[in-house]
């Protein structure tokens, strides 16, 4: 197995380090697919361009690729940027491929064990449960995330192409979804990993500007109602429910430090 990592990049690069770090020692080749203006006509944070520049000299990262995005396209940027990263890790002959954001983290361990069966058992796509943290590293939904998962290692090949109407036999991220450009189908050879396998862990509530994000995401109900997304977030403290859900804390296993502020 060569395991290529694409992320996919616009704010959040203040937990881009701590990400990789999380994956470096289990893959073979990582690109960065990043924007300097969102999807939305927003420009990204000055430090964007000084932290991926950093990462690539000191080799934290092997290739990075600007893309400018279509303002017409929406949230289609997002399948166009994945395919980017799919296509730079054809490039590097990666016989399997995974897509991330800056804010998923993955225990090292488990990680291992999980690349270990996917090619020992010859897994053609796989995916996994989710915790999602609010604010800090060490606030945490109680409950993993009830409908949605995460595609985790696909195997890929010359024809492997991400399309939003493929499916999975569970729901996922459609920007996400790989296939074969012949058949138009997902690859057969399907693993749901159980939750003491591996778990992503989505720190999708911890920003230095959730604002931004809310602003920004291609969840076309938080973007609309953005105002009072952040009006709900500025309010929580723990241990208060979030939005009628329990938050527990728990270890900071990934050693971030970033805590979101008040807007």
């Amino acid at each position: 197995m060569k395991l290529g990592v694409s992320y996919n990049i616009f704010d959040g690069e203040e937990l881009l380090k701590d990400s990789i770090k999380s994956i470096r020692e289990n893959v073979d080749y990582i690109n960065v697919v990043y924007q300097t203006t969102s999807n939305f006509g927003q420009m990204c944070s000055e430090k964007l361009l000084d932290i991926l520049s950093e990462f690539q000299n000191n080799k934290f990262v092997d290739t990075l690729y600007f893309y400018e995005p279509d303002l017409n396209k929406g949230s289609w940027n997002e399948t166009i940027k994945r395919t980017i990263g799919l296509r730079l890790a054809k490039k590097e002959k990666c016989t399997h491929f995974l897509t991330m954001d800056t804010d998923e983290f993955y225990d090292a361990k488990q990680f291992k064990k999980c690349k270990d069966i996917i090619e020992k058992e010859s897994i053609d796509s796989s995916a996994c449960k989710i915790y999602v943290y609010l604010k800090e590293s060490i606030y945490r939904f109680k409950k993993l995330q009830k409908k949605t998962y995460c595609p985790f290692i696909h195997k890929i090949n010359l024809f492997s192409v991400i399309k939003q109407s493929y499916n999975l036999p569970v729901l996922t991220d459609s920007t996400r979804r790989i296939g074969n450009f012949f058949t138009g189908t997902t690859l057969r050879k399907f693993k749901l990993f159980a939750e003491d396998e591996i778990v992503m862990h989505h720190f999708s509530l911890i920003r230095k500007d959730m604002y931004k994000k809310f602003l920004n995401t291609s969840h076309i109900g938080m973007r609309s109602n953005a105002q009072e997304k952040i009006k709900t977030f500025n309010r929580w403290k723990y241990p208060d429910l979030y939005e009628g859900y329990e938050v527990i804390e728990v270890e900071n296993k990934f050693r971030v430090n970033c805590k979101s502020e008040d807007f």
